[in-house]
């Protein structure tokens, strides 16, 4: 089964409702997404950043 178009717009969105069963609602907002990037640049440690926000250490590594 493939995503429509809508379904892949509302995970880059990052939508809390989704409309499509393919898909979970995105924890983080690509805003959030950016200042993970910047955080992790600056040195700042996955673990403490994944309790920060809520999600898992291994999602924080994934923005690397």
């Amino acid at each position: 089964m493939t995503a429509t178009p809508e379904a892949r717009a509302w995970h880059e969105r990052g939508d809390q409702r989704s409309p499509s069963p393919l898909f979970r609602p995105a924890k983080l907002t690509p805003e959030q997404r950016d200042e993970i990037v910047r955080r992790l640049d600056d040195g700042e440690e996955p673990m403490d950043l994944a309790l920060e926000y809520g999600v898992a250490a291994g999602t924080i590594r994934n923005f690397r």
